[in-house]
């Protein structure tokens, strides 16, 4: 059975990794791109990346120690046909793109698809293939923020598949990643690295991205590395009060490609 998601694509339910971040993290920044797409590659090409997320949770002014949590994650993303659309008031070409989240915790194996405790989401986009086209800002300088699409579909945990809104967008951040890129602060070659500090009255997110590109990848990025630190005050509390609440990471690679992908949802 198909229904439809909410109005607001943002209350997308965040992965297994995730909900344990702070809340300073739930919003993504206005000045944050999305990093997964950076080219496309031939259809039916499925680019598979595998590594960990690590969270510790502060105790600070506790007796109990420090929780540190760990999980296997995998993310694999998948073009899965074309289709004639327009976009931009113009008449263009459609790309179907498929991202499926899979986050386990215990010594599961990256790939595995056993009965291990966990959850996966999987993300259908019918993208704009011009949206595609290897820079993280557009021509004004303004952060690509999220991933724009004509129609989309989300899955989760064998529930029912979901529709979205159409001729939206869609935010990776939290759900499918960590990832999402700022204005780099240094870029050797391939490799970004970037900073940014989001910050409220009670609630600070310091977020450090390692990003290494490549163009002979099937979507142009080879793998990443990001670093959260979450810290929190009162209100009434002076600005050096902030006390560290949390550290996340996440560390993916590209672990192989395959060829003749099919969609996991059967909806266009």
């Amino acid at each position: 059975m198909l229904r439809l998601a909410p109005t607001v694509p943002s209350a997308l339910r965040v992965p297994l990794a995730a909900l344990v971040l702070a809340v300073g993290l739930s919003g993504a920044s206005p000045t944050a791109a999305q990093g997964l797409l950076w080219s496309l590659p031939e259809d039916g090409t499925a680019a598979i990346y595998a590594g960990s997320y690590s969270q510790v949770i502060r105790r600070t002014g506790s007796t109990q120690q420090d929780v540190e949590l760990t999980f296997n994650r995998e993310l694999r993303v998948r073009s899965v046909g074309t289709q004639p659309i327009e976009y931009g008031g113009e008449q263009t070409t459609g790309r179907w793109i498929e991202f499926e989240a899979i986050t386990r915790s215990g010594e599961a194996v990256a790939g595995d698809d056993g009965d291990v405790p966990g959850r996966t989401t999987i993300v259908k986009l019918l993208v704009p293939e011009p949206f595609v086209d290897g820079q993280a800002r557009d021509a004004r300088d303004i952060p690509k923020t999220a991933i724009p699409y004509v129609k989309g579909y989300v899955l989760r945990d064998r529930d029912e598949v979901v529709e979205l809104p159409p001729n939206g967008t869609y935010q990776p951040f939290p759900e499918l990643t960590l990832l999402r890129m700022s204005r780099p602060l240094a870029q050797d070659g391939q490799r970004i690295e970037a900073e940014e500090t989001i910050e409220s009255r009670t609630a600070r997110s310091e977020l450090k991205t390692e990003l290494n590109r490549d163009p002979s990848a099937p979507f142009g990025l080879a793998g990443w590395t990001v670093t959260t630190k979450d810290s929190r005050k009162e209100f009434s509390e002076p600005r050096d009060s902030f006390r560290e609440t949390s550290e996340s990471t996440e560390t993916m690679e590209l672990s192989r490609v395959e060829q003749g992908a099919v969609s996991a949802i059967d909806r266009e």
